[in-house]
């Protein structure tokens, strides 16, 4: 089975690509056993959703008048930004499952 840190990895690389079988099946049945972990998947899925309809809006907004490129820029920003999120996110998430682990 794995632990939090391995369980987070997973649900933020599940966001990028498709996992294995394996993979989701570990996954989910440690979201079946740690709330923690379970509420930083649907945590980081809500952050990517809100990211990604910012930015989709910010490409097809033909209100705001700046050139294509300029806007496929700031796409990108909003992009990384969403990695960067993810990662801090992740590593808050471990540190919270280490303490909650430690001190119980």
């Amino acid at each position: 089975m794995l632990d939090c840190q391995q369980a987070s990895q997973l649900i933020s690389k599940s966001l990028d690509r498709q996992l294995s079988w394996r993979e989701r099946f570990a996954v989910r049945l440690h979201l079946l056993f740690c709330k923690y972990c379970k509420r930083f998947s649907q945590q980081l899925i809500t952050v990517r959703k809100a990211l990604n309809r910012i930015s989709q809006s910010i490409e097809n907004n033909q209100d705001i008048r700046l050139p294509s490129e300029t806007k496929n820029r700031i796409a990108s920003s909003i992009e990384s930004t969403i990695d960067s999120i993810a990662y801090k996110q992740q590593a808050l998430h471990h540190t919270y499952c280490y303490l909650t682990n430690y001190f119980s």
